[in-house]
This record gives C-alpha cells, sequence and structure tokens, in this order.
C-alpha cells in the first residue's frame, strides 16, 4: 500500500480557479411534487441549466436545488424573477389585508369568550350560588 502523503480531510476539492461561481444559484423552498425535470423545464427558459443538487420537497420539509447556468445573463434573469413575483406576492397580500374588514378584538369589548363582548342582552335571572347575594 503506498503511504499518503497528505492528511485526508473529507472536504471537497475546490478549484483555485472559481470563474464560474457567477453563473450558480442555489434555489430553496421547493414545493413538494416538483422533480428535477420540472424544475429543469421551468428554469431552461432563463438559459442553458445545469442541476447539480437536487434535494425534493418532503412533507416534512421543502427542497433545494443547487444550479448553475452557462454564463451570469442566466442567473441575473431567474434573480430577477423571482424579485418580481416575490414583490407582486407581498402587494397583493397588502391589497388584500386591506380590503378586509378590521374585527374588534375580544379584549377591546372586554369579552371572555365570542359573542360576550357585543351582547346587549342582559338576563335577570340568577344561578343557585348568586341567588344568595341579591
Amino acid at each position: 500500500m503506498a503511504a499518503v502523503s497528505q492528511r485526508y480531510t473529507m472536504r471537497p476539492v475546490i478549484p483555485a480557479d472559481r470563474s464560474d461561481s457567477c453563473g450558480r444559484v442555489t434555489i430553496n423552498n421547493i414545493p413538494q411534487g416538483v422533480t428535477e425535470a420540472k424544475l429543469k423545464a421551468n428554469l431552461s427558459h432563463h438559459g442553458d441549466v445545469k442541476i447539480h443538487m437536487f434535494v425534493p420537497g418532503c412533507e416534512y420539509s421543502a427542497g433545494w436545488a443547487w444550479v448553475s447556468f452557462g454564463n451570469r445573463d442566466g442567473v441575473v434573469s431567474v434573480l430577477q424573477t423571482a424579485y418580481e413575483k416575490s414583490h407582486a406576492r407581498e402587494k397583493l397580500e397588502s391589497i388584500e389585508k386591506a380590503e378586509k374588514p378590521v374585527e374588534e378584538s375580544d379584549k377591546e369589548n372586554a369579552a371572555t369568550s365570542e359573542g360576550e363582548g357585543n351582547s346587549s342582552y342582559i338576563s335577570s335571572d340568577c344561578s343557585e350560588d348568586e341567588a344568595g347575594n341579591h
């Protein structure tokens, strides 16, 4: 057996030239049911995509993928699309929130259970425990 000149550290070898790093992106929160083929088809209109690692989503956690594009423009396109969708979703949520009527909380109505704070009905009946107090 040949002697090993360096200690084995189990660390991945990272090339000294990292010129392709601008074409890589990690995609998180991939929902359950999305396959590697679906992801590749969805990303392919942004450019030449290569999926290096794909972890599908399951019922316990969302999936993720590590992908790279042939050039920086593919990554910029993906990030721009994600940014636009995120802000469109936030804007829609804020519009829906503004359209909802504001309900008064039970604390503001001094209610202890549902409907007590808004009730105007007052019963003159007393329980057996309260009968001796009147």
